[in-house]
């Protein structure tokens, strides 16, 4: 599936390609596309996500988030006012 369909119809290149391979409601590998921008991240179940860039593959990890402010993410084509009074 697309991540960003309007995006992709605008050609905007602001879309990613998604997909991944669920076993028994289980997920086991991930991968996000953004070919517009040359992005590539992929993960495997067990082991680290890893995102391939021009100065070679990094490895990512996530926050831990204790302690930590929350982060919110938004999109410019599905503005919402309720987001918007909420944050």
């Amino acid at each position: 599936p697309l991540d960003g369909t309007r995006e992709f119809v605008k050609r905007n290149g602001e879309f990613t390609v998604n997909i991944a391979l669920i076993d028994d409601g289980a997920p086991v590998l991930g991968v996000v596309h953004a070919p517009a921008r040359g992005d590539l991240v992929h993960a495997v179940r067990g082991g680290a996500a890893i995102a391939d860039t021009a100065d070679g593959p990094v490895s990512l990890r996530s926050r831990n988030g204790a302690g930590t402010r929350p982060t919110v993410a938004g999109s410019r084509s599905h503005g919402d006012p309720r987001l918007t009074g909420f944050l």
